[in-house]
């Protein structure tokens, strides 16, 4: 399951709580409606970013040694002086900090 599913999965369990309560249903099913938000909220906290977004960026290396990162296939991504050489491209996961 994808962050974004884990999200909505959070949101549809409130909103769930929510209705029970409005309509006065009985407190065993708001409960149950708040335990099902817990749960999702729990799952969707411990997350991994395994299956998280990627970027991918062409590297570029300059005469003088420094390198530079553009998107690849873009006008960024050519010479800017001579002596610049393109190493390659390279995917790399995004990690946010903090974990979220």
């Amino acid at each position: 399951m994808t962050r974004e599913q884990k999200m909505q999965a959070v949101v549809e369990a409130m909103r769930e709580a929510v209705r029970c309560w409005r309509q006065g249903e009985p407190w065993d099913a708001v409960k149950s409606a708040l335990f099902h938000g817990e749960r999702a909220l729990l799952d969707l906290d411990a997350h991994t970013e395994a299956d998280a977004e990627t970027v991918t960026l062409a590297v570029w290396r300059g005469p003088n040694g420094t390198v530079t990162l553009v998107e690849p296939r873009t006008a960024a991504d050519q010479p800017y002086q001579v002596g610049d050489r393109r190493l390659g491209t390279v995917t790399l996961p995004i990690t946010r900090e903090g974990g979220r």
